[in-house]
């Protein structure tokens, strides 16, 4: 995964993600939120398990990807960056999100463990 998108954008995007996102769960994966770039959108992902929240933005994707990534962290960097555009990068196990000369690498959860969306059927 290979993208810049804007900061502010990003900022909005995670959040709405990050409502959804447990912050005390024993499962590490649920205080996380799910990147996935595809095409020229990069959407946000968040669950505590009973509930999703998600978010897409315009991006420019590069390679398409996708990853888990611990949510307060990601908040907290995001939150300290100015405007402008930010760099995300999956490295092997590792997510880089840089801006000129700022670089922070943070630790990907499998996606492989975040719960799936369920499929909500309409009610007559």
């Amino acid at each position: 995964m290979k993208l810049t998108v804007s900061r502010n954008e990003l900022a909005d995007a995670l959040a709405i993600a990050s409502s959804a996102s447990s912050t005390r769960t024993a499962l590490p994966v649920l205080s996380s939120i799910r990147f996935e770039a595809k095409g020229s959108t990069l959407t946000l992902l968040g669950c505590d398990g009973e509930m999703w929240a998600e978010a897409s933005i315009p991006a420019n994707v590069e390679v398409d990807g996708i990853a888990c990534v611990q949510q307060k962290l990601l908040s907290d960097i995001v939150g300290s960056l100015p405007d402008g555009e930010v760099r995300i990068d999956l490295e092997g196990t590792s997510v880089i999100v840089s801006q000129t000369h700022t670089e922070f690498k943070m630790m990907v959860y499998s996606h492989d463990e975040f719960p799936p969306v369920p499929d909500i059927e309409p009610q007559s």
